[in-house]
């Protein structure tokens, strides 16, 4: 866990406190933060530390195991393949793209994870810790108000979905650059939002499901909206028993592909193209015979949408091609609210030509977007973290032998 939280902490601001004993902190909280890489190298070691030594099956339903580990070192491990000192140089190290490969190869060929046939099916209560779960937050049942899960309250679209008042998500929409971007017949539109039209016989089954007509000029959130305690007893007030993803075996497969494309525009290895193709054949799309970066991009983006991975995809090509990747947020039009119209029966998008489009305020997009800064109160307190990053000291041998 601590892994992990150390690799949202680097991609969210760079350089930070690196600990490892929270009582030392305590008691001298006026600390320096160490340089991105440690911090990346922190975290290595700790997943390198877990894939070593944890079991290879989970001693119970929504334990982690190795091939956890495993997964998440992939991500990490394509992650730093691109940081260095550059951040416009184009390239990644060959030598952890190809660490991404053997962690993603490992958990593909040997873990007892296997791809979910239904995508829908999984962001269903009832199948929680299912067989493409590699990691994921446990929540538990029927919590008190505002307590435990909470995420279906901020995007329920109406309070038919969750027969009560905890359903705030009539205006988290869709923006219309994710719904263009949907190839037609994907299925994984439907599973991730709702369009006019739409019905979901998990919701409202005693009345024979939900029919989402809320209104044809928008698109509101459906991923990890499950519906009211008629529709499953685990649910209450503000409170949805299902798990989060942190990691999914479908991203292991798209990682394993991205880390074989490397620096290359396109590839056509036999081993990235099936495992590439197997998410695509799952959300009803033709397979391709070669893929880029950008087949990557677009299947990660449709894929993992609504589960809290773009953001960081966008951030890990920032680290090599960050003005391309500037470029690219500033292309998508946001400080526009396009009109728009959905078609039921075509099932596609189009821009409402009868309506104008109006303008929105948004900031500046530019390099400095993909840090945080850090909180006031935590520079207040701790003036060293505005102060130069100091090299952490690893008392401990790295480990290498797992990929031996």
């Amino acid at each position: 866990m601590r892994g992990v939280a150390y690799s949202y902490l680097a991609m969210l601001w760079g350089n930070v406190i690196l600990n490892e004993n929270t009582d030392d902190l305590i008691a001298n909280p006026i600390v320096n933060t160490s340089p991105t890489s440690d911090v990346y190298e922190f975290t290595m070691r700790d997943l390198e530390y877990a894939a070593k030594y944890l079991p290879g099956t989970s001693s119970a339903a929504g334990r982690v195991n190795k091939y956890s580990a495993y997964a998440m070192l992939s991500r990490v491990y394509l992650t730093y393949a691109g940081y260095g000192t550059d951040a416009n140089s184009g390239v990644r190290s060959e030598e952890y793209l190809n660490l991404a490969k053997k962690a993603a190869q490992k958990v593909i060929e040997e873990s007892p994870f296997q791809l979910m046939d239904n995508y829908e099916d999984l962001f269903k209560i009832e199948n929680n810790n299912n067989s493409e779960s590699v990691f994921a937050l446990q929540w538990v049942a029927n919590g008190s108000y505002g307590e435990t899960n909470t995420q279906q309250a901020y995007f329920a679209c109406g309070s038919e979905i969750t027969d009560d008042d905890a359903a705030w998500g009539y205006w988290t929409r869709a923006q219309p650059n994710v719904i263009f971007e949907y190839e037609k017949g994907d299925k994984r539109r439907k599973a991730t939002w709702m369009a006019y039209g739409d019905q979901y016989p998990e919701i409202q089954a005693s009345k024979g499901g939900y029919t989402y007509e809320k209104t044809e000029q928008a698109l509101n959130v459906k991923k990890y909206v499950c519906g009211s305690t008629k529709d499953n007893p685990k649910i209450s007030r503000m409170s949805c028993p299902i798990n989060t993803y942190m990691m999914r075996l479908a991203e292991v497969y798209l990682i394993y592909a991205e880390a074989v494309l490397g620096n290359n525009a396109t590839t056509s290895d036999e081993t990235a193209l099936d495992y590439f193709n197997k998410i695509r054949a799952r959300a009803g799309l033709n397979p391709k015979d070669a893929i880029s970066y950008e087949d990557i991009r677009h299947e990660r983006r449709m894929e993992l949408c609504m589960e809290g991975q773009y953001w960081y995809d966008l951030v890990r090509r920032s680290y090599y091609k960050q003005q391309e990747t500037v470029n690219y947020i500033k292309n998508q039009q946001r400080d526009v609210n396009t009109p728009v119209l959905w078609n039921s029966e075509t099932q596609t998008l189009s821009v409402d030509e009868s309506r104008d489009p109006s303008s929105r305020s948004i900031g500046t997009i530019d390099a400095t977007i993909f840090l945080l800064p850090y909180p006031e109160s935590e520079t207040v307190q701790n003036p060293l973290l505005k102060a130069e990053p100091v090299s952490y000291e690893f008392k401990e041998d790295r480990i290498t032998d797992l990929f031996n």
